[in-house]
């Protein structure tokens, strides 16, 4: 290697010097020094990228549980003010900052300038990428290849992605930053950086609080292995500890407002768990969206074909590139552990203080995006070729998703056409018949459970199975309706008479739900599994 004595090297004018070093601190700077350094890396991260796009943006209708319910939440707050969607006629404004509002917020203000659904697939086309990145971020503080980020493209379509809990995986790569920058922190100073750490940490927790609970006991290994920097440990745990009360005194609100928290209260007895044992059986379906048929299986296996060949050469990699390890160069380690351990212990459902369910197969995908970084050493030249596995799966994975998506979407499209019959500010009252599950998806997705927000998305007034969340919004009056999941109880002069329209799906045949009515009521229409009946005043 060559050295140029120090005393014999020309002096650099500080002040450009200094222009220099503060142009490479910024992101824009970083970001396109990455890209001339690592143009292959950049090419392949952006293939990648548009082939997660094609299962956001290709099918209209994204099969995923809750999300139809959030789309309603977002364009009723967005279009309260507006009398011609009659949303006023039956709730009233409460946009409580609330968890939720990570997602919630951006899309209500994307709807500004975008029709909700868009606005909805922009934020995700945000998501997709940010994901990755923030594990490229995470992975460059404690020396690991951004090759990685490869890893992690997949995982945008994780397992609470199927479900539509869209809160939470957003709240994924905010956690992930907010780790990166605290070690940036304590390593480089500065309170920008810390005010950083707390917008980030502040944004997990208006994502979803268990991301949140996991960053926070993930940040416990990085602030100890700065200990030599204890001021800045003291000031940065003292800013955390701000923000964990801040988030207790925000769900107290909540609570007292019944916003999405039933309670504060805490009972270990409502609690239920999953033996562990259990879930690490369950783990590798916990990963990805999932469909009938082996397609993701092979795909996951793409993964982690890579992953363990890469795994392999780790050792002489990581001693080719030297160095005296220490607690610090272990934190992607221990912050797998500990959201494997997360996984593991955590229960599956709890009713107080926050009634979740499907709260401990979540954390799966954080202990995987943290088991993409357990691999060290740089990837370069013939050991990128190990990635090829990965690399196909990571494109043909969002493909063959898409493809579920859409032959779905055959399925989902006869509903939009029928509400395009129904005027604007109708109340339509829907009815699911028989299984909401969909020959595309997993059986335990049951995509079209609730379908019943897109009528009142695309039409708007009331919707008796709105969740009830009590936040962006209030319940001011309802509507009749038969119980929900109890869609066979219906009577016309009991409940349909008071709505606009009546949508059934998996109705046997025409007229079937109206009974005595049959002769009174109008059927609009009739596409698919979707009928259409016109039924306001008909007693």
């Amino acid at each position: 290697m060559n050295t140029v004595d120090s005393a014999s090297a020309p002096p650099a004018p500080p002040k450009v010097g200094a222009s220099r070093e503060a142009q490479s601190r910024r992101p824009g700077a970083r970001l396109l020094a990455l890209v001339r350094r690592e143009p292959a890396l950049t090419a392949v991260l952006a293939a990648l990228y548009v082939a997660a796009l094609v299962p956001i943006w290709w099918p209209r209708f994204l099969p995923l549980l809750d999300q139809p319910n959030h789309l309603a939440h977002i364009a009723i707050w967005r279009r309260l003010a507006d009398p011609s969607w009659h949303y006023s006629d039956f709730y009233r404004s409460s946009p409580l900052p609330v968890p939720y509002w990570g997602y919630y917020f951006p899309c209500y203000l994307l709807a500004h300038i975008l029709p909700v659904e868009a606005a909805a697939k922009l934020y995700l086309s945000i998501y997709a990428a940010a994901l990755p990145a923030s594990v490229i971020a995470l992975g460059r503080r404690f020396g690991r290849s951004p090759w990685l980020g490869v890893l992690a493209f997949p995982l945008v379509f994780n397992y609470s992605f199927g479900y539509g809990f869209i809160s939470y995986c957003v709240a994924l790569p905010t956690a992930l930053f907010a780790l990166a920058l605290l070690d940036k922190y304590l390593a480089e100073g500065g309170l920008l950086r810390l005010a950083g750490v707390v917008a980030l940490t502040v944004a997990t927790f208006f994502g979803h609080v268990l991301p949140w609970l996991l960053l926070g006991v993930s940040c416990l290994p990085v602030l100890l292995a700065h200990w030599r920097q204890w001021r800045r440990v003291l000031l940065a745990a003292a800013a955390l500890l701000s923000t964990a009360v801040g988030a207790l005194f925000d769900l107290r609100l909540a609570s007292a407002e019944k916003a999405l928290v039933g309670s504060t209260a805490f009972h270990l007895s409502d609690w239920r768990f999953q033996r562990a044992y259990d879930a690490m059986d369950l783990a590798p379906h916990r990963l990805l969206t999932a469909w009938p048929g082996d397609g993701d299986e092979l795909c996951l296996l793409g993964l982690v074909l890579s992953f363990v060949l890469l795994a392999a050469t780790a050792a002489r990699a990581a001693t080719e590139q030297g160095g005296k390890r220490t607690l610090r160069d272990w934190i992607p380690e221990l912050c797998f552990l500990i959201a494997a351990f997360a996984y593991l212990e955590a229960p599956y459902k709890t009713y107080k203080p926050l009634d979740w369910w499907n709260i401990n197969p979540r954390i799966a995908t954080m202990a995987a995006l943290f088991g993409a970084l357990l691999v060290r050493g740089p990837i370069g030249g013939r050991r990128r070729l190990l990635l090829v596995p990965a690399v196909i799966a990571a494109v043909a994975y969002p493909l063959l998703l898409n493809r579920q998506f859409v032959d779905f979407n055959g399925r989902a499209a006869g509903m939009a056409r029928l509400m395009e019959k129904v005027p604007r500010g109708s109340s339509t009252l829907t009815l699911l018949l028989g299984d909401n599950s969909d020959p595309a998806l997993d059986p335990e997705v049951v995509p079209f459970t609730q379908f019943h927000s897109y009528p009142q998305l695309l039409a708007g007034g009331y919707d008796p199975y709105q969740f009830k969340l009590h936040f962006p919004f209030k319940e001011t009056k309802a509507l009749p309706a038969p119980g929900w999941t109890r869609f066979g109880e219906f009577n016309q002069a009991a409940h349909g008479s008071f709505y606009d329209f009546v949508l059934t799906r998996n109705e046997p045949r025409d007229f079937q739900l109206f009974g005595a009515y049959a002769n009174r009521v109008k059927l609009v229409g009739h596409d698919g599994a979707w009928r259409l009946y016109a039924t306001k005043d008909i007693r």
